[in-house]
């Protein structure tokens, strides 16, 4: 199947991805209170506006994410 998929050509260099994760606050006490957006990330390639012809820059925020091996509050390694 590697080989196979190393001689499939794919005709573009880039590929734009829009991502946005969001970190929900939900109702832990059952009073019934909306969902609160406690954090997000967002990642967003540059483009150009129609009307200015102005570029936008890209945006891509940092998350660092504990999987379970850097402990309860740090990063490991």
């Amino acid at each position: 199947l590697e080989d196979f998929a190393a001689g499939i050509h794919l005709p573009f260099h880039t590929v734009p991805v829009y991502h946005k994760i969001k970190w929900l606050l939900t109702n832990t006490r059952g009073h019934g209170n909306p969902l609160v957006t406690v954090d997000s990330i967002h990642a967003r390639p540059h483009y150009t506006t129609l009307q200015v012809n102005d570029v936008v820059p890209a945006r891509f925020d940092i998350a660092l994410i504990n999987d379970g091996t850097g402990g309860s509050v740090g990063v490991k390694g």
